[in-house]
């Protein structure tokens, strides 16, 4: 009977932490050193209205990003404010054992991620504007 008290409170409490979008952001120095790592959970049944495609948005200095849809079935779009292209700005997606898939230039205030020929499942997306960066969770549907 306890055996199956902790399947039930281990299946319980991956679900709920699953059902958590995690973002990471990250600054660093001139010399390159982190200095600051700031971890952001955002429960998803707090997003907004779940008639419309979920839209995330965070503030990295003075750039607001939006990416949506998230899930996605393999159009991610990433909608960043006041971007600056003389800054070296890109995206990287990564699987979650950590490889890095793909590296897209961001250019414009809108750009496009195509992960359509990749499998179903979660990816790390690391969104670098100059010496800022973000990370997000992207689902793949």
């Amino acid at each position: 009977m306890n055996k199956i008290y902790c399947i039930i409170v281990l299946l319980l409490s991956y679900s709920f932490i699953a059902s958590q979008t995690t973002n990471v952001e990250f600054n660093y120095d001139a010399d390159g050193n982190m200095i600051l790592r700031k971890i952001i959970v955002v429960p998803s049944n707090i997003k907004g209205n779940p008639n419309q495609d979920d839209v995330i948005s965070e503030e990295i200095g003075q750039q607001k990003i939006k990416i949506y849809p998230n899930p996605t079935n393999g159009i991610i779009k990433l909608d960043i404010s006041e971007i600056d292209d003389l800054l070296n700005n890109y995206c990287l997606i990564y699987s979650l054992n950590g490889t890095l898939l793909l590296k897209k230039k961001i250019s414009g205030s809108l750009t496009e991620i195509d992960l359509s020929s990749y499998e179903t499942g979660s990816y790390l997306m690391d969104i670098c504007l100059g010496d800022k960066t973000s990370r997000w969770k992207v689902i793949k549907q």
